[in-house]
């Protein structure tokens, strides 16, 4: 019943789509937000009396090719309890409907190993609220981290601005050696929303806010600030939605190391911004980094992708340490 809800709900989304007014950005504003379906979306937002205030424009959603070299690739888009999760979960944002399966069921995996729920990058709390939900419908008593700076996206790195400029052919870059069709985003205060409609779309869900529910967290700042002294034991479901080089970069640097073994890390936007990929793919090279990259599948058999995961090696057993010498 409900892989037929969700299939039916996919076949129902239009190519060109508005998110509800109050939504999105300042609460003073009325905003709607459009995407064709090439990924190319517009925002604009205008105050109660009609006037128009701004528009934004740029390419967040933009799906690159699956990578054929892979054997196999886990479906996250699919699965009963998280569909059930995803259907009662009201809470709005920009996230499609595969990359919110994938979230729900990676929650649910990141269950198996301790550590708290952390999302840098919330802005609106579509996803968060999601995770949040994902807590409520297994009584955890686990916190969600929410990390923003309610203002917006920071300014880029500028050795990342020049790396983007320099070097044109990186926006055809591959994976796996399949072409990704990577964009630049670098503009100060993109994907902008009041704290105020974060803790009212939490409101809204049944969840309290961050001053009546304990289990929610809110690191308000931006991340080279928040993150570093965040008191953030450990981590089991990271994901990460920042968009640039510099706020994916700051969340890998300060929070990667509280992922315990076996936990999630998912990043939203890998397919859709170039600086994103540069930050995952320099902090994995640094680092040593060699779990494999899942990506998560827009539209089933279509093979593109934005977003994709991969899980922190799990610790190994004596047996498993020692299992190597008898084989």
């Amino acid at each position: 019943m409900v892989a037929l809800f969700l299939a039916c709900l996919i076949a129902a989304v239009p190519s060109t789509w508005a998110v509800q007014p109050d939504s999105l950005m300042r609460s003073h504003e009325v905003v709607s937000v459009s995407m064709d379906a090439s990924g190319r979306f517009a925002m604009g937002a205008q105050d109660k009396t009609g006037d128009r205030r701004r528009t934004e424009e740029g390419h967040f959603a933009s799906l690159v090719e699956l990578p054929q070299a892979l054997d196999f690739v886990p479906d996250l888009t699919v699965g009963e309890e998280a569909g059930m999760i995803v259907q009662n979960t009201h809470s709005g944002g920009l996230v499609t409907l595969p990359r919110l399966m994938a979230t729900a069921n990676l929650a649910l995996k990141a269950l198996s190993v301790p550590g708290d729920f952390v999302q840098t990058g919330v802005y609106t709390g579509g996803t968060s609220v999601l995770m949040a939900n994902v807590l409520k419908s297994k009584n955890s008593s686990r916190r969600l981290w929410a990390a923003d700076s309610f203002a917006g996206l920071p300014s880029e790195d500028q050795k990342e601005i020049a790396r983007q400029h320099d070097q044109p052919e990186l926006s055809t870059a591959t994976l796996e050696g399949e072409k990704l069709d990577q964009q630049i985003a670098s503009q100060p205060g993109w994907f902008s929303a009041t704290r105020m409609v974060f803790e009212k779309n939490l409101e809204a869900n049944g969840l309290g806010n961050s001053t009546t529910n304990p289990q929610i967290k809110v690191l308000q700042g931006w991340f080279n600030d928040t993150l570093p002294n965040a008191p953030i034991e450990q981590i089991s479901f990271l994901q990460l939605d920042g968009d640039i080089y510099v706020s994916t970069m700051d969340a890998l640097t300060s929070l990667y190391d509280k992922v315990v073994p076996g936990g999630y890390i998912y990043v939203d936007d890998y397919g859709s911004f170039i600086g994103c990929k540069h930050a995952v793919d320099d902090f994995r090279e640094q680092r040593g980094i060699a779990e494999v990259m899942y990506p998560i599948s827009e539209c089933g058999s279509c093979g593109r992708f934005t977003a994709l995961w991969w899980r922190k090696e799990p610790e190994r057993t004596l047996v498993d340490r020692f299992s190597k010498w008898f084989r």
